[in-house]
């Protein structure tokens, strides 16, 4: 089991405070924010939060979760970096889209879930919402809001947490599959919070911020970041600049091998690549897309 860092313990304890106060109250929807800078182990806090309300003193409720993210990757990844965290101690049963057809979430189950299987517009994408029309309807198998229909019937409350809510989550698209779920309390995690709610959840005394500075002291990200400067490039105006920076890049990770080897230290540096998102407006124009090429 791995052990969080002081700032860390900090934030779970801060979330199971502010988690404890919000169950009281009885209105639902309720937000509760954590609020933490990129690279400071979201997950980790997260996955830490759920699993610490099981041993939580006088709480016992009867509740699940359904663990949003906005892709199936991602989905999966959150899923097993749970399992990862907890190998050997594993008390929620964590599922996937695969487990819809068991019907309903049991007490403690995490739905690990592609927010675009119930809300996109497209149809071959939204494989997990019950179509309008009888019709058009499968003849065996769960569809999404059946799952949440039974889960309901058990009175068993439902906390939806929604990760790196700032990026994808649209009112006009989500809203109604969040009246759906109608969860008890809803944790948005995510390193920049939207207005509205980051108001109503300070408003309610749940908003939970990890200082930027607090996560650098412990080495977990940088205080600046270098990057290449186009004056930098200006000597390389005829050759292609992708091949220039990865050349760039390959050359910065072996200075950097060579100081750690003159620190003793035997770390194997790596370059990532961040590959643009626009492939398919390239390709429908009839050009070669950066990953393609």
């Amino acid at each position: 089991m791995f052990n969080p860092l002081e700032f860390q313990k900090d934030a779970i304890d801060d979330l199971n405070k502010s988690f404890l106060n919000l169950w009281k109250k009885d209105e639902k929807q309720l937000p509760l924010v954590l609020k933490s800078p990129t690279g400071s182990g979201k997950t980790f806090m997260v996955s830490h939060f759920i699993r610490g309300l099981n041993h939580l003193p006088n709480w016992d409720e009867d509740k699940s979760f359904i663990w949003i993210t906005f892709s199936d990757d991602i989905a999966m990844q959150s899923k097993n970096k749970f399992a990862e965290y907890f190998e050997n101690i594993l008390e929620n049963g964590l599922l996937t889209v695969s487990d819809i057809n068991r019907g309903k979430l049991q007490k403690n189950d995490i739905l690990f879930l592609n927010w675009q299987k119930i809300v996109s517009r497209s149809a071959e994408t939204r494989v997990l919402k019950r179509p309008e029309d009888k019709k058009e309807r499968k003849e065996s198998g769960s569809y999404f809001e059946d799952f949440i229909d039974k889960t309901h019937k058990e009175n068993r409350e439902i906390i939806l947490i929604i990760d790196e809510a700032h990026k994808h989550v649209t009112k006009d698209l989500a809203q109604n599959v969040i009246d759906y779920i109608n969860p008890k309390i809803i944790l948005h995690v995510t390193a920049t919070q939207k207005p509205d709610i980051e108001l109503e959840s300070r408003r309610l005394d749940s908003f939970i911020e990890v200082p930027r500075e607090k996560v650098i002291e412990q080495g977990l990200i940088k205080e600046q970041i270098l990057v290449q400067t186009e004056e930098d490039l200006k000597n390389y105006k005829k050759e292609d600049l992708d091949e220039v920076l990865i050349d760039l890049g390959i050359e910065k990770r072996k200075q950097i091998i060579e100081e750690y080897e003159n620190l003793g230290k035997k770390i194997n540096p790596l370059v990532l690549i961040q590959l643009p998102n626009d492939d398919k407006k390239l390709i429908d124009l009839g050009q070669k897309s950066k990953r393609s090429s």
